[in-house]
């Protein structure tokens, strides 16, 4: 494990940062075991896609400008959103028939998960064919926003819900791969491991070995997990912003992050994110990156 060498108090400061980079500020966002997570569609071969539907002054997109991002993306398999907010499940089904994705469907306020839950239920109507997985709550131990038996608590609640609303996919909780591996009742509620890893916030992995990173830290989730089936569901590379030691920001190193984390991973990641997220605020915190992880310009 990459962190076995550091002190707690780094680990935890590293595992902050991680948090930071991925949340979703406004106030929505951000026997039953499942063989894989894997072929949630035969139209992609790219994996998946974290998509915000949030102009550049952090208002709601409208259904149009959705659908007219969803077209750029074609080709990756699951959309990942991490809320209710702005229609954005009702935009992201038909997104989905349009365009043959599968959705990853977030609940981002875990405090009210159930009557999110609730919406999201009325929001997808009968299109659960559409949905690969439901999860609850992103980075929520990681970010001391809640116990982790308390958030496996949320996860079985939530299923209990979705199953009778006609939903039988995955049902998981989305948190950092230190995280998952420090508390595998996170993994025992999902049904599968879903983790967050982003060698960028590492600081020692060169944008060429982000794959081999990957590649180790979803194992070690998997030997912490009894098993059970990883999805990294978010990681990608920064363009822009300061250095993080030896990871450090730009075009350059974006693509060669990237070529490596397909070439390890092949489709089993979701990558973090469809295009630059300008309604963030960027911080030292993040490294001022926080709105370049936009990986769409490439042409991935």
């Amino acid at each position: 494990m990459v962190f076995a060498h550091l002190s707690n108090v780094v680990v935890l400061a590293l595992l902050a940062v991680s948090q930071l980079s991925s949340a979703q500020p406004h106030g929505e966002r951000h026997g039953r075991r499942f063989a894989t997570p894997d072929g949630a569609s035969t139209t992609g071969d790219k994996g998946g896609i974290v998509y915000s539907p949030y102009n550049a002054d952090g208002t709601c997109k409208d259904q149009s400008s959705f659908l007219s991002d969803a077209a750029q993306l074609q080709g990756f398999s699951r959309l990942r959103l991490y809320g209710i907010d702005c229609n954005q499940v009702t935009y992201g089904i038909a997104a989905a028939k349009q365009y043959g994705f599968k959705l990853f469907l977030g609940i981002h306020n875990i405090a009210s998960s159930d009557d999110e839950i609730k919406q999201l239920i009325t929001q997808v109507g009968s299109d659960w064919g559409l949905v690969d997985t439901v999860s609850v709550g992103n980075e929520v131990v990681n970010s001391g926003q809640m116990s982790a038996s308390d958030v496996a608590a949320r996860v079985n609640s939530a299923r209990d819900l979705l199953r009778p609303a006609g939903y039988t996919g995955p049902v998981v909780t989305v948190d950092t791969f230190v995280a998952i591996m420090a508390n595998p009742v996170l993994c025992e509620a999902s049904d599968y491991a879903a983790a967050n890893c982003h060698p960028f916030f590492d600081g020692k992995v060169a944008a060429s070995a982000s794959g081999d990173f990957l590649k180790t830290q979803s194992q070690n989730v998997q030997n912490a997990c009894g098993g059970k089936k990883v999805l990294i569901t978010e990681t990608g590379w920064p363009s822009q912003g300061n250095s993080n030691g030896a990871c450090v920001p730009s075009p350059d190193n974006q693509a060669a992050a990237l070529s490596s984390i397909k070439s390890a991973m092949g489709s089993n990641v979701i990558y973090f994110t469809a295009f630059d997220d300008l309604w963030k605020t960027d911080t030292p915190a993040t490294f001022n990156a926080e709105k370049h992880w936009g990986i769409q310009n490439l042409g991935f």
